[in-house]
């Protein structure tokens, strides 16, 4: 009888530690869900902030300006590395074609149709996708650059 009482005793032991461990990988799992989120949240407000800032440079710079295309791409050329360099960030200025018109990167990136209409509906666009390389996420945020309440160019921020 001893034997048997000792048998139940391990029995009740096991489960014990079992239910223990179970619980520390549910709190483990649910922690890093939760670190995950906060840092996917912490990472588009600092995206946002940074975009505020570069466009509010572009309002004032555009400010002093007319709305010609060669015009705003001498302009904004010029501006757009020191602002790169200053943000950390990667930006491109499209004219409201799509096409490319500044980049602080060698690139011809056009803008798609659908994107584009998105962007004029939405005016201020945050579209997150997957590089095909490293699986990671990009941010893109899209804004319209304006002269005297007149669009005139597509700002982009990576």
């Amino acid at each position: 009888m001893k034997n048997n009482h000792a048998t139940f005793r391990n029995k009740i032991f096991a489960a014990l530690i079992l239910m223990t461990l179970l619980f520390v990988s549910v709190m483990a799992y649910l922690n890093f869900q939760q670190n995950t989120n906060a840092f996917k949240r912490g990472k588009i407000r600092e995206i946002e902030r940074i975009h505020n800032r570069i466009e509010e440079t572009f309002h004032y710079i555009t400010s002093k300006y007319s709305d010609n295309d060669e015009e705003l791409k001498l302009m904004l050329s010029n501006r757009i590395y020191e602002l790169s360099n200053v943000y950390n960030t990667n930006i491109n200025i499209y004219n409201l074609k799509g096409e490319l018109l500044g980049s602080n990167r060698l690139s011809t990136d056009t803008l798609n149709i659908d994107l584009l209409a998105e962007i004029r509906v939405e005016q201020n666009l945050m579209v997150d996708e997957k590089m095909p390389e490293n699986g990671n996420l990009l941010y893109n945020q899209y804004s319209i650059i304006k002269i005297n309440k007149k669009p005139v160019a597509i700002l982009n921020t990576q």
